[in-house]
């Protein structure tokens, strides 16, 4: 479903309308073009011009648009009925300052009405309304032009909605809450992180469908997989099961490749996917439309895809990394130095850095704007798994440890495990790590192990974390879900 931007800019400017923000709504109205018209009652409205009320309809469409004619025929009974009880300069002074200004192009009838206000004497009825229509006839007459071009429409419909919305996702268990940060998108439990240690549910897919990448949307909203068959699909994480409210995958019109998938990078809007073929392709997550497919140029095996802070580039890693960028088509930069498939990546938040590691042993820190790289560690052991987490860059290289590095690459905390690391993930005050069969969870800043979970698979695959929930999954098609 599309939104039209004009209603949006509407529902502002009722709100404005209602809570007394009249420059505000002004501004708007200028800069967008767009006005309202809306009364509360259309009836009120023409009762008040046919009892007179000129103060009150005035005040109440200030910042109304009529067309031309409607608002000079209002106007202009205004000026004759102040004529008519001898009231000429407040008349006067009217036509100069509401008149004149701004219907410039009505010369004949301002001409009269300029008569009238000037010509000394009293009047007859005749002379000023030219008509031969009673008061009360006259002002329902107006009173039916303006109210035709005014709206009513329900008041507070900003707020409304945003209640219905609220509503809809408190019913959906996407927010468990009654406060809600409207701005940050996030309920006051959601920003709690806690330690994720129970299993909720288990799936089984089978070892021809199995999942072989996943990841979630940064709201924590979204869980994306890829199977070795090639199908994208898209979990709903609170409810453990596939979404069923998006149309295209009701209808089983899946985003999906030809090959395997291997690889999966998303934002809240934009998702990249890479097969075992080294074709990438970019999807619109809401309409699971295809936006791009690029072809491999790589001479060896694509092993990653990353979909960066400018949503328009995209780095595309084997032994080295291409920045790819979406509207051109170009590689727009080449950041050399690794000698083994890179695994993993991530890029700073602020954009200026991208971090690596691959199977060379190697953790590389490049300046994303240059090119150049700017630190390297070495390893004993291929890395096969770097994340970022809070400032600071969690590695797990392949063995029985998990090394956590501050900004400026320092080594801050080791976390020790029984048996050899597969993958790592972390969130809040807590780090994790897979192995074959368990998972591990530490303290982050103590380094104290924590927890140490059966799962019920020992081929564990890989692993992510989304909004206080655990996604893993094995080669076996088993798919866990930790909270």
């Amino acid at each position: 479903m599309e939104i039209n931007r004009n209603d949006v800019i509407k529902l502002i400017l009722q709100f404005l309308q209602e809570n007394g923000f009249k420059k505000s709504q002004e501004e708007l109205q200028k800069e967008s073009g767009i006005c309202l018209n809306l009364v509360d009652s259309k009836q009120n409205l023409k009762k008040d011009i046919i009892d007179g009320k000129w103060d009150q309809v005035l005040n109440q469409i200030k910042l109304f648009n009529f067309t031309g004619d409607t608002l000079l025929d209002l106007y202009e009974l205004i000026v004759q009925e102040l004529v008519e009880v001898n009231e000429t300069q407040t008349a006067n002074q009217f036509f100069l300052q509401m008149i004149v200004p701004n219907l410039q192009e009505y010369k004949e009838r301002l001409l009269k009405l300029d008569y009238l206000i000037r010509k000394p004497g009293k009047l007859s009825i005749n002379e000023i309304y030219n008509d031969t229509l009673s008061k009360e006839q006259r002002r329902n007459k107006v009173g039916d032009k303006v109210i035709n071009e005014c709206i009513e429409a329900p008041s507070c419909r900003l707020l409304e909605l945003i209640g219905d919305s609220l509503r809809h996702l408190n019913a959906n268990k996407i927010i468990t809450n009654n406060k809600y940060d409207l701005f940050m998108g996030l309920g006051q439990q959601e920003q709690k992180v806690i330690q994720i240690s129970r299993i909720e549910k288990v799936v089984k897919y089978s070892e021809k469908m199995r999942v072989n990448c996943a990841t979630f949307t940064p709201d924590g909203q979204n869980l994306i997989t890829g199977s070795i068959d090639g199908i994208i699909e898209v979990w709903d994480p609170s409810k453990y099961s596939v979404r069923n409210d998006i149309e295209y995958q009701v209808n089983d019109q899946f985003m999906m490749h030809n090959n395997c998938i291997i690889n999966l990078s998303a934002n809240n809007e934009l998702l990249v996917s890479l097969d075992n073929n080294g074709q990438v392709k970019v999807w619109k997550l809401k309409t699971g439309k295809c936006l791009k497919i690029i072809e491999s140029t790589h001479p060896k095996q694509i092993a990653s895809v990353l979909l960066g802070k400018d949503p328009q580039q995209i780095y595309i890693a084997s032994d080295y990394i291409q920045l790819f960028a979406l509207k051109s088509g170009i590689t727009q930069k080449q950041f050399r130095g690794h000698s083994g498939l890179i695994q993993s990546m991530f890029q700073s938040s602020e954009g200026s850095r991208l971090y690596s590691g691959a199977l060379d042993q190697y953790f590389k820190v490049w300046d994303t704007h240059s090119g150049e790289q700017i630190y390297s560690l070495k390893f004993e052991t291929a890395l096969e798994k770097i994340y970022y987490i809070q400032g600071s860059i969690l590695l797990c290289p392949r063995g029985k440890q998990m090394i956590l590095l501050n900004s400026n690459f320092q080594e801050v905390k080791r976390y020790n495990s029984e048996s050899e690391l597969i993958s790592c993930v972390a969130q809040g005050d807590y780090v994790y790590g897979l192995g074959q069969g368990q998972l591990y969870s530490y303290e982050i800043k103590s380094g104290i192990g924590l927890k140490l979970l059966k799962l019920p698979s020992e081929n564990m695959q890989d692993i992510c974390i989304g909004r206080n929930v655990i996604f893993c999954y094995s080669q076996n098609g088993h798919l866990i879900f930790i909270q």
